[in-house]
């Protein structure tokens, strides 16, 4: 989706908090998120000042664009195969993720996965009576 520059402004400028609502509501929505991958296909995390790693995901291929290094590329993720295989295995990792980091902005909202998962599940629940059945939660 092509958003026009207006709108993509008042998706990025505001706090990490307000952004990470947005973008929770909007992969639950579409039932798709996306992830910087490496030439070799690999996921690409990325690490905190204090050591921590987290897995960006973005609510749209436009805005993983705008933060991809050369080499990378965007990967498109079904949200449920993100949530049944990929989360086990970074909360086992003790990975977390990052919703919808941008460029401009050094805030964002890093969880741990399996509250990810959560969230996502809530909002499917509150806002479409369903949810995906994850063993985990």
């Amino acid at each position: 989706m092509s958003y026009p520059q207006q709108a993509i402004d008042n998706i990025l400028n505001p706090p990490a908090d307000k952004r990470c609502l947005h973008a929770l509501k909007n992969i639950a929505e579409a039932e798709t998120l996306y992830v910087l991958a490496d030439d070799e296909g690999e996921c690409r995390f990325w690490v905190d000042d204090g050591g921590a790693t987290f897995l960006p995901v973005w609510l749209e291929q436009e805005f993983a664009e705008m933060v991809k290094s050369e080499g990378e590329s965007v990967w498109e993720f079904e949200l449920e195969e993100f949530l049944q295989d990929s989360v086990p295995w970074l909360a086992e990792e003790g990975y977390g993720i990052s919703v919808f980091p941008v460029a401009a902005r050094p805030d964002s909202v890093v969880m741990p996965a399996v509250e990810f998962a959560a969230r996502i599940n809530t909002i499917l629940a509150e806002s479409y009576g369903e949810a995906f059945d994850l063993p985990y939660l």
